[in-house]
C-alpha cells in the first residue's frame, strides 16, 4: 500500500513539473513575441 502511495506521488510530481515547464516555455516565448 505504501509503494502504491509513493508511485502516485511520483506521477503527479512528473504531471505538475511538465506542465510547469510548458507553462514556463510559453512565457518566455510570449515575451519574446511580444
Amino acid at each position: 500500500m505504501f509503494q502504491l502511495q509513493i508511485l502516485f506521488h511520483n506521477i503527479i510530481r512528473t504531471k505538475i513539473n511538465k506542465f510547469m515547464i510548458h507553462f514556463f516555455t510559453m512565457s518566455i516565448l510570449k515575451t519574446h513575441l511580444a
